[in-house]
């Protein structure tokens, strides 16, 4: 989703970030879904990395989100990294 929510921002964004190294597909369970649901102020764009980084965070992982517009995550327990 996340990589669908940059093309559909700037033609060619998705492309570019799915090639690159560390890009990865991830599935959006049943669970990512029912958390990403209770954010209902959340942009659907930005769901499914905001859920997955929750998802990492509860179990222990190390994670990070980037993005140039971290305030969208707002609400969702999720601080992302502005790269710039």
């Amino acid at each position: 989703m996340s990589l669908l929510a940059a093309e559909r921002a700037i033609a060619s964004a998705g492309l570019h970030a799915r090639r690159l190294r560390f890009a990865a597909t991830v599935p959006f369970p049943a669970d990512h879904a029912a958390e990403a649901a209770s954010w209902p102020q959340t942009d659907w764009a930005l769901t499914h990395a905001a859920a997955l980084a929750w998802a990492a965070v509860k179990a222990g992982e190390a994670v990070a989100v980037l993005s140039l517009q971290p305030g969208l995550y707002d609400g969702t327990r999720i601080q992302p990294l502005n790269p710039l």
